[in-house]
């Protein structure tokens, strides 16, 4: 089920104001929403962020494909946490980074053998798991991976189980998310990762905005992060998930 928060924001640095739309999903430690309250790395850094702009705000949560879609096609609109790629850079205005991520394959516990490459996935594996629109479907499909079994839950909650019991599947997923997902569902022992120090992408996690947003939006927002960063905001909301 959708779940609607409204931000409400104060800001005397600009006269400049616009009405915003962020979307995003279900992905812990960066995002997540527990009975319909949203928290994580990215919410406290958006939190800060809107204090400092003079925007009015909406976030809803939705599964990924449903997000992501929504910022491409609808001006003033975002999705975050996203990460920035060469096919996603022209198709967005960016904010951030707001933080690092890098994907990797997870695998059934009992298996033994070396992945050094999304090729020697393929090869291994009867199917790799993905989510939809995912940054791992995207990349792995422009790579010619043709194994990929592309799934619409965003939570990742069937493919994690699928690994744990079946030695024939791999699972594409973010590092950090992956881990966190697995220890929630309990599973740690049934899963491990592969490749954690040899990503097949490592990248930027971004507020993505709709092509068509105003530039004054991109340029405030960008400027906002900035101070975030510069005045050491940034690094004290890091402290707290580590």
């Amino acid at each position: 089920m959708k779940k609607l928060l409204f931000l409400g924001l104060v800001c005397t640095s600009t006269l400049f104001s616009a009405d915003i739309k962020l979307y995003t999903e279900d992905f812990p430690p960066y995002q997540t929403n527990e009975n319909g309250k949203l928290s994580g790395i990215s919410i406290d850094i958006i939190n800060e962020i809107k204090k400092r702009v003079k925007d009015d705000i909406s976030i809803e949560s939705n599964d990924w494909d449903t997000s992501y879609n929504k910022a491409l096609n609808n001006k003033n609109c975002g999705v975050f946490s996203t990460g920035r790629t060469k096919d996603r850079e022209s198709l967005f205005k960016w904010i951030g980074p707001i933080g690092k991520t890098k994907y990797i394959f997870f695998t059934n516990a009992q298996n033994d053998y070396y992945i050094g490459n999304p090729e020697d996935a393929q090869a291994k594996a009867k199917h790799i798991l993905v989510s939809k629109n995912d940054v791992s479907h995207q990349i792995l499909t422009n790579l010619g991976i043709k194994n990929l079994k592309v799934s619409d839950d965003k939570s990742s909650k069937e493919n994690i189980q699928t690994v744990a019991k079946d030695k024939e599947v791999l699972w594409a997923s973010d590092y950090y998310s992956g881990i966190y997902k697995i220890r929630k569902l309990g599973l740690e022992s049934k899963i491990k990762p592969m490749m954690s120090n040899r990503p097949f992408i490592a990248t930027t996690m971004n507020i993505a905005f709709n092509i068509n947003t105003d530039e004054k939006v991109i340029e405030n927002w960008n400027q906002a992060l900035k101070q975030i960063v510069d005045d050491g905001t940034y690094a004290k909301i890091m402290q707290k998930y580590e």
